[in-house]
């Protein structure tokens, strides 16, 4: 699981996270879920996997994988995920997505995602 395989046993099960998914090229993006980690990451592992899949058109990660060549030798994607936070009420969590937003500044999230995200706590 390259959910649980960076962070603790049964982590991909936890709900209301704010989570790190980190590139092999070390760019890496930040994001929130009230679902089960592990269902949101396949969303993503999904639209890495298929980025000119029309549906996955506006996934950063999507978006991101049309650089280089993004996987690695087994053919699966060179990515992991880091817990950076918990919070089970949404407008908390959003708050702490932004506020990690602000201060590490991922290169893989959407302009127009941190523009509305930096609104929270301005």
């Amino acid at each position: 699981c390259i959910i649980c395989k960076h962070n603790k046993p049964g982590s991909c099960a936890l709900q209301g996270v704010v989570y790190k998914i980190i590139c092999q090229c070390e760019q890496f993006y930040i994001g929130e879920t009230g679902r089960p980690l592990h269902e949101r990451i396949t969303e993503h592992v999904r639209a890495f996997k298929n980025p000119e899949a029309k549906s996955y058109a506006n996934y950063p990660l999507a978006r991101h994988r049309k650089g280089p060549n993004h996987e690695n030798e087994e053919g699966t994607p060179g990515i992991y995920v880091k817990i950076l936070g918990r919070e089970p009420k949404a407008i908390a969590r959003r708050i702490l997505e932004a506020t990690f937003i602000r201060s590490e500044k991922p290169s893989i999230n959407g302009k127009e995602e941190m523009e509305g995200i930096q609104l929270l706590i301005d």
